[in-house]
């Protein structure tokens, strides 16, 4: 890769601070990102439990800087990821953003995430089709398992599912939907009776809990999870702690069923009000359990459906997730939503180690991974 001389350049290239989050926040709404506070902020950049395994702190991301000041903006997230029971160090791409004027000059940004020193593994899983490109140009490579090519949805309060419908087909008349399409309007039709999530006994056990209830019990399961095969996110207690601690957000609601005195699984819901002014959704951001009891699933699920249709959500969504959740969720009752663009990418920084680590049934996702849960809109 060409090193960047950004100073040749009629934008400058240089690392984020806290003092820009004012002009970035107004970059990212311009766009309909969600924009952080500086508590946020703060939270996102300085709170982070992964950064303390680096020798210095990483950058918290890069700005383009013009006369007219902030024109783009791409965030650096650490976090701390296993494959196959081995650490892997890893960044996350976060509110890649570029005003339209300047970008020509967008790939400078990327080029600066790949070129930090201290990670093994670059993610992206918020990419959109103008940033394909950029991505395939750095030789990332989008995982092999079709179950990212999708998100996968159940209806939640029928009313506000129909409601859902209504605007779809209103919106549609004034032209095509920015990234919804025509899975949700089908989906809306049938909410009569497809897309629920079939009921489960086990369901009534699932208690629901806020973030002080991430006690020992998630780091004793988390290092369990940690020990399967496949890349995934370390989810030791500090790290959930913090990644349900978002001060832009309200509150996200965790799931969690026990048996014989011992956590068995969880599952995170956190509302979710898109930008283009649809309905409130319920996205399932995680959801895992003990090896061994993935009949426990059901339950899950089927209790963040009931807490869907108390909070008055519509629609209950699950993003693009790893081959064997997404089978399962699949045969729950799921409805399929193609996307019409790549969301998750990867790159080694040992290049040749990409295709590896992109293959199929290795990276075990959630929507928890890479910055998913960061860009969850609150109301409003």
């Amino acid at each position: 890769m060409a090193p960047i001389d950004a100073r040749a350049a009629r934008l400058r290239l240089r690392e984020a601070t806290a003092a820009d989050a004012p002009a970035v926040g107004l970059l990212q709404r311009s766009v309909g990102f969600k924009a952080h506070s500086a508590a946020g902020w703060r939270w996102l950049f300085q709170d982070n439990p992964a950064r303390a395994g680096f020798s210095s702190p990483p950058p918290q991301g890069w700005v383009l800087e013009g006369e007219a000041g902030v024109v783009g903006y791409l965030g650096n997230i650490p976090q701390d990821y296993v494959r196959d029971g081995v650490p892997v160090r890893a960044a996350t791409c976060s509110g890649y953003v570029v005003q339209e004027a300047a970008r020509g000059d967008s790939l400078k940004l990327l080029q600066a995430w790949f070129k930090q020193p201290e990670v093994a593994l670059f993610l992206s899983t918020t990419a959109n089709a103008e940033s394909e490109d950029l991505y395939r140009l750095c030789k990332s490579e989008t995982p092999g398992d079709d179950s990212f090519r999708q998100g996968l949805v159940w209806v939640g309060a029928d009313r506000a599912a129909l409601r859902e419908q209504l605007h779809q087909r209103q919106a549609s008349l004034a032209g095509p939907l920015s990234w919804v399409g025509a899975p949700f309007a089908r989906l809306a039709r049938r909410a009569s009776g497809k897309a629920h999530v079939p009921r489960h006994p086990l369901a009534r056990r699932v208690r629901v809990r806020d973030r002080q209830a991430v006690d020992d019990r998630y780091d004793e399961l988390g290092a369990e999870l940690s020990r399967q095969p496949g890349l995934r996110l370390r989810r030791d207690a500090a790290t959930l702690r913090w990644m349900l601690s978002d001060p832009d957000a309200p509150p996200p609601a965790l799931l969690e069923v026990e048996r014989d005195g011992a956590l068995q699984g969880w599952a995170v819901c956190a509302t979710h009000h898109p930008s283009d002014g649809r309905a409130r959704q319920l996205r399932l951001l995680d959801l895992v359990v003990r090896p061994g009891r993935e009949d426990l699933l059901p339950a899950l699920l089927r209790a963040a459906a009931d807490h869907a249709r108390r909070t008055g959500a519509g629609l209950l969504y699950a993003p693009p997730c790893g081959a064997a959740l997404a089978q399962a969720l699949t045969s729950l009752g799921a409805h399929p939503h193609p996307r019409a663009h790549h969301s998750h990418w990867l790159r080694a920084r040992k290049k040749e180690e990409t295709a590896g680590f992109a293959a199929p049934g290795t990276w075990q996702a959630t929507g928890l991974d890479g910055d998913v849960p960061f860009c969850v809109e609150g109301p409003g």
